[in-house]
């Protein structure tokens, strides 16, 4: 679970998309927003725990990685951020994992305040 602060309290989900595949480099999909300083989020969720996710997308900030269950039962989750300054399309973004496996992977754009007090950044906190 994450809990994100900073972001519009009434819309907090601006857009998202998934996807799923088989392979060694996990694919997150490209979104469209229309709103400028939205948080990109991107997560990977690979099976079994046992394999690892070696690499982030390029350009976001590792957020975690992480396993749950059992090594040959369980699955490995990974989360990136980054923020897009002005509206428009996101790239896709790769995860990288140790082997080839099934997995899902997402974008979500996450919306900024409406109006945001005087000289805020616009910053997303995360806990």
């Amino acid at each position: 679970i994450a809990r994100f602060s900073g972001t519009h309290q009434t819309s907090p989900i601006h857009i998202s998309d998934s996807s799923t595949g088989t392979g060694a480099t996990p694919v997150s999909p490209s979104v469209t927003t229309t709103i400028d300083g939205c948080m990109i989020w991107r997560s990977c969720t690979i099976r079994p725990a046992a394999q690892t996710i070696t690499g982030m997308p390029s350009g976001y900030d590792s957020r975690w990685n992480f396993a749950v269950g059992g090594s040959a039962s369980g699955h490995r989750n990974g989360m990136a951020t980054t923020t897009q300054t002005s509206a428009g399309a996101t790239s896709t973004a790769s995860f990288t994992t140790s082997t080839a496996e099934n997995w899902t992977s997402a974008t979500i754009a996450i919306a900024p305040p409406d109006a945001p007090p005087s000289g805020d950044t616009r910053r997303f906190i995360i806990s």
